[in-house]
């Protein structure tokens, strides 16, 4: 009997432990399938992430080089801008930004063109209010801005000439102000000269100085020099005349003059002046008579 309970529960043991170790195999199995599955999914997300990484740093190097294209763009835009705004302005620029700066109810008019040396910069000095209005133009080695202070110093610039314009109440008091005069009443008592193209001047003379002067249309011409320098006063003469066959001044209405000095040059007292109604504009203050013309033509 004894032996027969001991087969017994030897067999329930054995069969127990066949169970468990199924159980525990199962177990192990599941949890092997578990890591593994784990594994594999960790070692895709790891893939993934990497995937991640390397298309997070395209991204960011995209964005780099986006970024750099972009700086690199401003600098140029800002190079461009600052190349742009160093430039030198042309002549007619600098007239164009000089009749900017004059306040005034005068119709501003100002010369196209300056006669200049070559490889200077043209500037200039502004006055205006409301009925007159002055620009001293001046030619210098290095462009200097308009109306800068060392325009007026002397050393930096030389003075070019200046273009005035003025308003009067009436027409008679713009006519007033031009020294116009008419030659013929020298005709009869007068020592005259041909100054070519058919035009006659005269010479008068007083006070030491000798004076030719001549007609041409509503203009009328003045040249004096000193008596000690009275030859000069023919050949300055039909230069002017000469000279004005090929360029046009501006149709005065009614009148205008024409006053130089062919001698004493320094003082730049050459001066040439018109009438448009009550309006009287001039050109001074230029080294001679030619270079008066060349502004006043350039209108």
């Amino acid at each position: 009997m004894k032996r027969a309970f001991i087969l017994f529960a030897a067999l329930a043991l054995s069969l127990a432990g066949c169970s468990f170790s199924s159980s525990t195999g199962s177990s192990q199995s599941d949890k092997t399938s578990q890591n593994k599955s784990t594994e594999t999914a960790n070692s895709q997300n790891g893939s993934t992430g990497q995937n991640n990484g390397s298309d997070s740093s395209r991204s960011n190097q995209s964005s780099s080089s986006s970024q750099t294209a972009s700086n690199s763009s401003s600098q140029t835009s800002t190079s461009n801008a600052q190349t742009s705004s160093n430039r030198t302005l042309t002549m007619q620029e600098v007239i164009k930004a000089t009749e900017q700066q004059l306040k005034t109810q005068v119709p501003v008019r100002l010369p196209n063109a300056l006669p200049m040396d070559k490889g200077y910069h043209l500037t200039a000095v502004t006055e205006s209010d409301r009925t007159h209005y002055s620009v001293t133009f001046y030619e210098s080695k290095n462009p200097i801005p308009i109306n800068n202070s060392k325009l007026t110093n002397g050393n930096d610039a030389i003075k070019i000439g200046t273009v005035k314009g003025t308003l009067y109440k009436t027409d008679a008091q713009a006519g007033s102000y031009i020294n116009y005069q008419d030659f013929k009443k020298f005709e009869s008592g007068n020592p005259s000269t041909n100054l070519g193209y058919g035009i006659k001047g005269y010479f008068d003379a007083g006070a030491g100085s000798e004076y030719l002067g001549w007609n041409e249309g509503r203009w009328s011409f003045t040249v004096r020099a000193r008596t000690v320098n009275g030859s000069i006063l023919h050949t300055a003469g039909r230069q002017i005349v000469a000279y004005l066959e090929k360029e046009m001044l501006p149709p005065p209405h009614n009148i205008g003059a024409g006053e130089f000095i062919a001698d004493e040059l320094a003082s730049r007292n050459q001066r040439i002046s018109w009438q448009n109604k009550n309006v009287i504009y001039e050109v001074s203050d230029t080294k001679d008579a030619m270079t008066a013309l060349k502004i006043a033509t350039a209108f």
